[in-house]
């Protein structure tokens, strides 16, 4: 690979981490924590435990989860990464060697979002695990007026068995458009090629894969973590590549580690959307699930309800008294319906299939506003109208996360 003959920028780990937790957890404890990393929010890509951690427990916990999703391996849900005897030399999971830096999981229909690493020993070689951040790539693209070519390539991996996987090399992330590249560095096992219908030419292509690895060189920060018993680290897998080693001049690449073993979880997180079946609409609220999962969501729990004041006051804390009591007189006269929604880019499905618009008659009429809601709106007097409209759902990812701390605690009595 030739990166680390150059010199390396390494980052410190306090410009990239902002949890560093110290103190070990147990698998229950981290968990809990987990299910606060949301990488498509701004903030560090890595973030590093110390964990007790028992595969059985954390993969008995990640598959009743309603947030994250487990990916699973040819070797289950908890992969385990340790030399063994007998692999495909191109099989680098069953590898204590060198490995160069890449995205997990090239071969998947769709990359894990999200790579969990712990340390169940640390072998006796020391080898480290590097990583790197494609923005700074992206970036250099971008400066050098590049970027706009980078988008009439696809990245092609060809796994052990000559099998080729394609995809763009650069993507935008489906829940906040940031710009992310598919790519590993200097890989013998993956080369670029025109996208179809450009007029990109396969030698363009690979003259601009040689421009990537040289600003790889050139460019990247690296991040080196040592390993020590228990030591876990999560990191954002669509836009930091990893490797295993730091290549120089003395290191014998076919070096084995038998006592290298880490466990490797991969994880993708849903967007998660409570909504709320207004009592208006209550008795319709089996077509407008139908609706819903005619967008491609999951209404993964639902149940009836008559909803709590304080948590009316909590989601319409902003209105105007008038408005208030208006909502609370509509809420506290029948049941509403609770849903949990789950699915790629849930909040726009959501706020596009209820309707833009507060007053269902503004809605277009395939909404469930416009075909569920009061098209007469309540006259409150002094030009305050208010409107009957179905359902209510966030508008925005604040609203959703709001919301789902409101709901959270209610949903978590209901569903066992």
């Amino acid at each position: 690979m030739g990166l680390l003959r150059h010199q390396i920028a390494i980052k410190p780990l306090s410009a990239t981490i902002t949890l560093y937790m110290e103190n070990l957890l147990s698998t229950a404890e981290f968990y809990g924590k987990l299910a606060n990393v949301d990488f498509s929010l701004p903030g560090p890509r890595l973030k590093v435990f110390s964990v007790d951690f028992n595969p059985g427990e954390f993969e008995r916990l990640v598959n009743t989860s309603y947030l994250l999703t487990p990916v699973e391996n040819s070797d289950g849900v908890v992969s385990h990464v340790r030399e063994t005897p007998g692999s495909h030399k191109l099989d680098h999971s069953r590898s204590s060697n060198y490995f160069l830096l890449h995205t997990d999981g090239n071969y998947l229909k769709k990359v894990p979002e999200m790579v969990i690493l712990h340390c169940a020993h640390p072998g006796n070689s020391d080898t480290p695990t590097i990583l790197a951040d494609t923005k700074e790539i992206i970036d250099a693209l971008r400066d050098l007026g590049k970027l706009d070519e980078a988008k009439e390539y696809q990245f092609v991996f060809k796994n052990k068995n000559n099998i080729e996987f394609r995809r763009p090399l650069i993507e935008q992330r489906s829940s906040n458009g940031e710009l992310l590249m598919n790519i590993a560095i200097e890989s013998p096992q993956c080369y670029l090629e025109p996208l179809p219908r450009t007029n990109k030419t396969e030698t363009e292509a690979a003259q601009f894969y040689d421009l990537i690895n040289t600003l790889a060189k050139e460019k990247l920060d690296y991040i080196v973590h040592h390993w020590k018993k228990n030591d876990l680290i999560v990191f954002d897998n669509l836009r930091l590549i990893h490797g295993r080693g730091l290549k120089n001049d003395n290191l014998n690449l076919d070096i084995s580690d038998n006592e290298r073993h880490l466990h490797r979880i991969w994880l993708n997180r849903q967007d998660i959307v409570f909504c709320l079946i207004k009592p208006d609409a209550y008795n319709n609220k089996e077509e407008i699930i139908n609706l819903i999962k005619d967008t491609g969501l999951d209404v993964i729990h639902n149940f009836s309800i008559f909803t709590p004041e304080s948590l009316i006051r909590a989601l319409y804390n902003e209105v105007s008294i008038e408005i208030l009591n208006a909502t609370l007189n509509h809420y506290l006269s029948g049941p509403s319906e609770i849903l949990l929604v789950r699915g790629e880019q849930a909040i726009d499905k959501i706020v596009t299939i209820s309707g833009l618009e507060t007053d269902p008659a503004l809605c277009i009429p395939s909404t469930i506003r416009f075909r569920h809601g009061d098209h007469s709106p309540e006259d409150l007097g002094n030009g305050l109208k208010y409107y009957r409209n179905a359902i209510h759902r966030p508008k925005n990812q604040d609203e959703a996360k709001r919301d789902f701390n409101l709901f959270n605690e209610l949903i978590n009595k209901k569903i066992p």
